[in-house]
């Protein structure tokens, strides 16, 4: 396996993820999205809300409640602030980074370059040494983003001066931490009750559900702020809590009414089956190559991916720090198989 897994939650990585869902609704529009997903999934997301997300629920409700938010903040949590907001976190467990006020501003150019480069699934390099700052190539990078013009700008400020932001973020992390323990302790007892179930090995689910043989994996934390997914972030993984239920639920139905509802509804979009006739090729695709393939965005092909992926029809697996997708023959031959047994009229 080779990697730790601890059995409680990072809390600054809950603090921060708390902070992004935060900046997109209230409480009743989280559920409501949530919800809204899980139905797109094929799955009765009403249902499933009520007898799993309650403690999810609450953990959400009672942070917002007590969350400390300064002017300017909400900027951090949107656009291309939110994409370099998890690359804090870091920086505020490295212990040579104690000082903030002493942060290394190439560090955190570099750091940013990288989380863009996760966000957008590309390769981007700077060349190093002091023109790594250069405006000229920063400029070019950051006319490269899936940006609106306002925000593109946003990111070139601050690739170019990132300390100021970092330590602004640094700031609104620190000022949330007392919200995501309040938060923890209002749901102590589902909590530990939820991690003690999750098992010895968190990442077989990636294994079995979204990516094959995760790489370079040193840790594994739960996660109850991302609580219906998992998340790989450079050499660290985060496994929500209720991600295990969730895909225990949309599998093991197999050829069962609901599956083969969900898989039918996954497939019942063009844009949905023309990702599966590019991603029947051999070896795959990665996100950003599907999109420039299909004239689409990053975001819409991630959005599309997702509920193939969670209806069981592609598997992933990881390769050179990308995330390929491929059909999942045997999940199409299923559906095939399922539709003749019960409309064909012949075994056969």
């Amino acid at each position: 396996m080779g990697y730790k897994i601890y059995d409680r939650l990072d809390p600054l990585f809950e603090t921060a993820s708390l902070l992004l869902l935060c900046a997109q609704g209230d409480a009743r529009f989280v559920r409501e999205e949530t919800i809204r997903h899980l139905n797109e999934f094929g799955l009765e997301g009403e249902a499933f809300y009520a007898r799993h997300g309650k403690a999810y629920d609450k953990y959400f409700r009672v942070f917002a409640e007590n969350q400390k938010l300064e002017p300017g903040d909400k900027e951090l949590l949107q656009g291309s602030y939110a994409v370099f907001f998890m690359r804090v976190l870091p920086f505020l467990q490295d212990p040579s980074q104690v000082e903030r006020k002493d942060w290394d501003a190439r560090r955190l150019t570099e750091s940013c370059v990288h989380a863009c480069g996760v966000y957008f699934e590309e390769e981007w390099k700077l060349p190093l040494g002091e023109t790594l700052r250069d405006a000229g190539a920063l400029l070019e990078l950051v006319r490269k983003m899936d940006l609106d013009e306002a925000d593109r700008w946003r990111a070139f400020e601050l690739l170019c001066d990132p300390v100021p932001s970092f330590l602004r973020m640094a700031a609104l992390l620190e000022r949330n931490l007392p919200a995501q323990k309040k938060a923890q302790q209002a749901v102590a007892k589902p909590l530990q009750a939820m991690i003690g179930g999750m098992g010895t090995d968190p990442l077989r689910l990636g294994g079995a559900y979204f990516v094959k043989k995760p790489q370079n994996v040193t840790s594994v934390w739960p996660s109850l702020a991302i609580a219906f997914g998992l998340l790989l972030v450079d050499e660290v993984g985060y496994c929500g809590l209720l991600c295990e239920p969730l895909m225990e639920l949309a599998q093991g139905k197999g050829e069962a009414d609901q599956m083969l509802a969900a898989r039918l509804k996954a497939l019942g979009d063009k844009t949905r089956l023309a990702i599966m006739d590019e991603l029947r090729r051999p070896g795959g695709s990665y996100n950003a190559e599907l999109a420039q393939k299909l004239g689409l965005t990053p975001a819409t092909i991630s959005h599309h991916l997702d509920l193939l992926l969670t209806a069981g029809l592609l598997e992933m697996r990881q390769e050179d720090k990308r995330l390929y997708c491929s059909v999942k023959e045997r999940a199409v031959e299923e559906v095939a198989g399922a539709l003749c047994r019960r409309f064909g009229g012949t075994e056969k």
